[in-house]
């Protein structure tokens, strides 16, 4: 089957990777984190003939199926209770 038009590259980030640590720990600035976590932006649907290609930052064209175009690293924040532990209404 064909759809007989031309497609253009698509793509997405996937799943976060684990934090990169499993208990709080001092960001250097005064604040806490649980590390830092990576993921990665892949072509997902490769370009017809005479589709537009993805990208990368750099403008480099990237259009093979799974080609990594950019790689992210985030902060992990620590998570915080908004009521406090203990009985009551929660």
């Amino acid at each position: 089957w064909s759809p007989m038009r031309e497609t253009s590259c698509a793509s997405a980030f996937g799943a976060l990777e684990p934090c990169t640590e499993t208990q709080c720990v001092p960001d250097g600035a005064g604040g806490v984190n649980l590390g830092a976590t990576t993921d990665r932006r892949s072509v997902l649907r490769q370009r017809s003939l005479g589709g537009a290609s993805c990208t990368d930052p750099r403008g480099v064209p990237r259009s093979r199926f799974l080609q990594a175009i950019v790689n992210r690293t985030e902060t992990c924040p620590c998570p915080f209770c908004t009521t406090p532990p203990g009985p009551g209404p929660h």
